[in-house]
């Protein structure tokens, strides 16, 4: 992986945080702001209420959104937003994603949510010094995102086993054994209603019934080392699904990547694209970047983003 140095005598970090997330800790976002501080730099730090009011603190402290309000003294006389920081879980990252695209500057991670698949993907060990020493040493990547409507995926999209496994681990630890997560699969499962589906994976077509369907940017989806070929810089997304509802073979499938053995064949498979269409959704329910959302379209189309997303790392 190719890093980058962010270049510039005084970086000026705008930290996003969410309050509600499951692991918030102000010690934490206090021991980044001491970073910070040794390293040179000056920082914002607000903790918007809702994700709306974060995009909007967002764009209007990078420039990015017309307004009569002039930015805060306090926030003004710090100099240009050149960092961003996401602190909080993968919605959080999300979020600020879409402002760090648009403003094209690097951002980092203060992992605090419930899964962190994004912040795994960078560290599996989640080691909360390394994240902050990534954010003052400012070497950032260029990964990958995917795009459909208004909406960016950072991590990885989920229909069907995923919302379901959601659900069941939202409010309880995850598994420490294999056997342990074949059992939440099957309790999942049993909530599934697969559903008939056409997928195209570039010129690849499959008309499909799956329980399991993610798409994955980065290989950390629910805590699970998903699809670990998943690179962040290839201009590729992975795909996988079972082709007919195999639930046996999909409980099956989370225990050995729930143990670190990665096995795609015939019943579960992973292809790879640029781009990938799925239909119908029927208004089903999707788990995109560790949040539940509504599709309101019967049918997506996702691309790769031409634009990079800078990642401290």
């Amino acid at each position: 992986m190719r890093q980058r140095y962010q270049k510039g005598p005084r970086n000026h970090y705008l930290i996003l945080v969410n309050k509600e997330a499951t692991d918030y800790s102000r010690k934490s976002v206090s021991k980044l702001i001491g970073s910070i501080k040794r390293s040179g730099g000056v920082f914002t730090v607000e903790e918007p209420p809702t994700p709306k009011e974060l995009l909007m603190i967002g764009f209007r402290a990078c420039g990015l959104k017309n307004s009569h309000r002039p930015l805060p003294h306090y926030m003004m006389r710090r100099g240009k937003v050149t960092s961003l920081i996401a602190a909080g879980g993968d919605g959080t990252v999300n979020l600020v994603a879409q402002i760090a695209l648009k403003a094209d500057i690097p951002m980092g991670i203060l992992p605090m949510g419930r899964f962190n698949n994004i912040a795994l993907s960078f560290d599996p060990e989640l080691d909360l010094d390394k994240f902050i020493k990534r954010i003052t040493r400012r070497n950032y990547q260029p990964i990958d995102t995917m795009k459909f409507d208004k909406r960016i995926i950072v991590g990885s999209l989920g229909i069907g086993f995923s919302v379901e496994m959601y659900q069941l681990l939202k409010d309880i630890k995850s598994p420490r054994f294999g056997f342990r997560w074949a059992s939440l699969s099957q309790k999942a499962l049993g909530n599934v209603r697969a559903q008939k589906m056409t997928i195209k994976v570039e010129s690849f077509r499959f008309d499909i019934n799956p329980a399991l369907l993610t798409i994955n940017m980065l290989p950390y989806v629910l805590g699970l080392p998903m699809t670990p070929a998943s690179s962040t810089d290839d201009n590729l997304a992975e795909i996988i699904f079972d082709v007919g509802n195999a639930k046996k073979d999909i409980s099956s499938f989370v225990k050995q990547v729930s143990k670190g053995n990665y096995i795609y064949g015939s019943s579960i498979r992973l292809f790879r694209g640029a781009t990938i269409h799925m239909t119908p959704l029927n208004n089903r329910q999707i788990l995109l970047d560790g949040d539940l959302v509504n599709v309101g379209k019967d049918e997506i189309e996702l691309s790769i983003n031409e634009k990079k997303l800078k990642i401290f790392c």
